[in-house]
């Protein structure tokens, strides 16, 4: 996705943020959409946590929950050393 000049300038000044605070939001938008595709499944060998990859309000998430009961969402695109249990094709 590339993002014109004109729009980040346009969107710094409608959130009064900065050029630069606006493409850090694209740059981390990108990464977040680049990562494992929703409906993967991940397990921590560690820990025994079981995650889904989720889409909440357009955005791909993780939903883990853990053995204990906790629940979380985790932004990142990737949870590194956990095994993959299921990948969507």
């Amino acid at each position: 996705m590339v993002v014109k000049d004109a729009v980040v300038t346009a969107v710094a000044e409608a959130v009064g943020l900065s050029d630069d605070q606006v493409r850090q939001v694209f740059a981390a938008f990108r990464m977040v959409q680049e990562g494992d595709p929703v409906g993967t499944i991940a397990k921590d060998p560690e820990t025994g946590a079981v995650a889904v990859r989720i889409s909440q309000n357009g955005l791909p998430v993780w939903k883990v929950n853990t053995v204990s009961g906790d629940e979380w969402q985790d932004a990142q695109p990737r949870l590194d050393g956990w095994e993959i249990l299921f990948q969507p094709e």
